[in-house]
C-alpha cells in the first residue's frame, strides 16, 4: 500500500526531541517539526505526561531526520535512560548518523 503518510514515514523527516518539564522531569518525542510539537505541548494539546508540567522547554531536538520508524526507535531507547544520560546519548545518535554519511 502506498500513500502519503507511507511516503512521509520513509523519508527521513522525523527529528527525536527532548523537552524538560517545569518539574524538572525530561520528556523525549518525535516530531516533523519540534517547535510546533513544542507549542502543542505548552498549549496542553501534547501528550498527557506534558499536560500537567506545563511550561515545558525545548532541551534537544536531533539535526539529522529519520524515518518514522528509527525515530521511534531511539525515543525508545532514549526513554530507556536515567535522566543524566537522556541528553547525552541524542547527542551521540545524533553524532553517529552525522558522520555515517
Amino acid at each position: 500500500m502506498t500513500g502519503p503518510s507511507q511516503n512521509i514515514s520513509e523519508q527521513g523527516n522525523f527529528c527525536v526531541y527532548l523537552l524538560r518539564c517545569s518539574d524538572g522531569t525530561y520528556y523525549c518525542g518525535i516530531a516533523m517539526d519540534p517547535k510546533k510539537r513544542l507549542q502543542q505541548h505548552n498549549d496542553g494539546k501534547g501528550a498527557r505526561y506534558t499536560a500537567s508540567r506545563r511550561p515545558v522547554d525545548l532541551v534537544y531536538a536531533t539535526s539529522c531526520r529519520y524515518s518514522r520508524a528509527q525515530a521511534q526507535a531511539i525515543e525508545r531507547k532514549a526513554k530507556s535512560r536515567p535522566r543524566d544520560l537522556k541528553l547525552p546519548f541524542l547527542e551521540k545518535a545524533d553524532a553517529e548518523v552525522g558522520t555515517a554519511t
